[in-house]
């Protein structure tokens, strides 16, 4: 009997999964369509994203670092107490929640930088759904890289969270 298994690519895989860091391209796509249908239905909303991500990419990162770091912290501290425990089940909620927006607002943001890119030949819906597309296959390339997509993902989420918070408090 031999006292170790032989690695194989099943079994490294299966050692070390990596949740949540794979985008499989039906994720992709629906990613890719809430983006599409958010920008399409509030044109508004989305160009004040996309102007608080031009205006302060930066602290929009930094903001939404801060958003994943402090979400948890806050859901704990508050837990300490039967009093928090409501507020902590809904923070540890909205945690998910603020990941799926995350991504979908950087798929709209880079939607939106790359439809202004496009020129003016077309009409701005034929524009908006172009630049998304573009953005959700940059997106989805970047994510599904072996080592990098991780962070790529981490980096999209945290940015889009955090650009939402700018948005909302430039308004």
């Amino acid at each position: 009997p031999m006292p170790y298994e032989r690695y194989t690519e099943r079994s490294w895989t299966d050692r070390w999964p990596t949740p949540g860091y794979r985008l499989s391209w039906p994720g992709a796509v629906l990613f890719g369509l809430l983006a599409g249908v958010v920008a399409l239905a509030a044109p508004a909303g989305a160009a004040r994203l996309s102007e608080a991500a031009a205006a302060q990419s930066a602290f929009a990162f930094l903001v939404g670092l801060v958003w994943l770091i402090g979400t948890p912290i806050l859901a704990v501290l508050s837990a300490v107490t039967i009093v928090g425990l409501p507020l902590a089940l809904i923070v540890i909620l909205l945690w998910p929640l603020g990941m799926v927006l995350g991504l979908v607002i950087s798929i709209m943001v880079m939607g939106e930088l790359f439809a202004g890119r496009i020129g003016t030949t077309y009409d701005r819906t034929a524009r908006v759904i172009g630049g998304i597309v573009v953005a959700t296959l940059i997106l989805w390339i970047g994510i599904s890289l072996p080592v990098l997509g991780g962070f790529i993902w981490l980096a999209a989420v945290i940015f889009g969270v955090g650009t939402l918070v700018l948005a909302v408090r430039f308004d």
